[in-house]
């Protein structure tokens, strides 16, 4: 029989790869003694610790000392997680490298096949924006639903990622999803302006010319 006698708000009692759990403390003899928390200054702490290990290995020189400073227990998770931010860091690099010469590549063989057509609209007397316009409309639906396909599949991908790594975390924020369907819009419309502006810098008689 226990008397409640205050609640705490909840805590994490390890780490963060570990789910919270109840957690109860009660007040105990000296003998069941298992860890010694000990509080110091800022400026203090190496100080501390080395004197802590001294007087440990005086009285019991037979057990070694495990001291360690309360902030290591953050320190592991957050180089995991900066390991983790490193690693997605260059999977988008490479999502986008591949992403923009994909993109590069199906243009071009777009274009190519289209050069005497760009060739005529510009005899005629079609300006830039509009070729780019005319290019840029075959794309514009495929681009927008392969963009929104891809921030779900790396949203799914990355909170299952985190959720099987930390068992708390802080999830993937809407900004996030944003930034990156933004930047796939502009990597695949940057990628059409540069293909259709070096069809713009050929010669139309040129184009009309080739087989």
């Amino acid at each position: 029989m226990c008397t409640v006698i205050g609640v705490l708000k909840d805590f994490t009692p390890n780490t963060l790869f570990e789910p919270m759990s109840p957690v109860a403390m009660v007040q105990t003899s000296p003998e069941h003694y298992a860890r010694i928390l000990i509080r110091a200054k800022p400026g203090s702490l190496s100080d501390v610790f080395a004197e802590t290990k001294a007087v440990w290995t005086k009285l019991y020189p037979l057990k070694p000392f495990r001291g360690y400073y309360q902030d290591e227990i953050a320190a592991e998770a957050s180089n995991v997680n900066e390991s983790v931010a490193t690693i997605f860091f260059w999977f988008a690099i490479i999502s986008i490298i591949m992403a923009a010469t994909s993109m590069f590549a199906l243009v071009s063989l777009n274009v190519l096949k289209r050069s005497k057509e760009i060739a005529i609209r510009k005899v005629v007397g079609a300006e830039d924006r509009h070729i780019f316009r005319l290019v840029l409309k075959g794309y514009f639906w495929i681009i927008l639903l392969s963009a929104g396909i891809g921030c779900y599949g790396g949203y799914a991908l990355s909170k299952l990622l985190m959720d099987l790594i930390f068992r708390i975390n802080a999830g993937v924020s809407t900004s996030s999803i944003l930034i990156s369907f933004a930047a796939i819009l502009l990597v695949c419309g940057t990628t059409i302006g540069v293909r259709v502006w070096l069809v713009l810098k050929t010669k139309a008689m040129d184009a009309l010319k080739a087989d």
